[in-house]
């Protein structure tokens, strides 16, 4: 969704306060939105996408993915077939103008530029949440929401979660990286990271900045690693 359907939308509808959306894009409508927006760990965000698609009929590539393993899948995207750019460099995509230079995002590939921009973005808002630090990610925006003139605030509050939930968010991913890692093997696992290079890089600067916003125990993950 283009930022100015999006503008639109809520000029149409002056009473709502927030939106939710899996397909809005930048830029803001206007000035003094606040956008919530979530990264996640490249890899992690690939078993997600493949548990996703594979269990929804009403997914595209549902049919393709259905009786395949993540290790399958893994080899699916490095192959780069059609619709794998869903776990190649997608965030950096979608938080770019990198799909507005193809006739559709499935024909989209993410360039150096692309990450600069998503960063420089980023950069301007303060921070975006990160996933795996969900409920630190929540306390930042809540904070940043009570300096703002909007009522609204955000429980902690999950759904849809395939992994447990850890008190410790930092060892909790920690552990499922290892997890990956072993299922698929290094090479694989490390192939994995190559194709989303820009991605991890992306992520990689979204937790810094997330973690100089609403600072968490120090220590250095395996999130952080190449």
């Amino acid at each position: 969704m283009r930022s100015s359907r999006l503008a639109s939308f809520l000029c149409e509808h002056p009473q709502i306060l927030a939106v939710s959306s899996h397909l809005a894009r930048p830029p803001l409508p206007w000035e003094g939105c606040i956008p919530i927006v979530f990264v996640r760990h490249p890899v992690l965000r690939a078993r997600s996408v493949y548990e996703f698609v594979r269990n929804d009929p009403s997914q595209p590539f549902h049919a393709a993915l259905r009786e395949r393993s993540f290790r399958e899948f893994c080899g699916w995207c490095l192959r780069g077939e059609i619709g794998s750019v869903v776990a190649h460099n997608y965030q950096v995509i979608h938080l770019s103008g990198a799909s507005f230079r193809s006739g559709h995002i499935l024909d989209t590939t993410a360039m150096h530029c692309d990450l600069e921009e998503a960063m420089q973005m980023i950069e301007q808002w303060g921070f975006v949440g990160i996933v795996e630090l969900f409920a630190e990610s929540l306390a930042a925006y809540n904070a940043k929401l009570a300096r703002s003139p909007l009522d609204v605030s955000l429980p902690v509050r999950q759904v849809n979660r395939s992994e447990p939930a850890s008190a410790d968010a930092v060892e909790n991913t920690d552990s499922l990286l290892e997890t990956l890692r072993n299922d698929l093997g290094s090479d694989l696992y490390t192939s994995m990271l190559e194709l989303n290079a820009l991605d991890l890089q992306l992520y990689q600067f979204a937790r810094q900045r997330l973690l100089a916003a609403h600072p968490v125990r120090p220590c250095r993950s395996a999130a952080e690693a190449p």
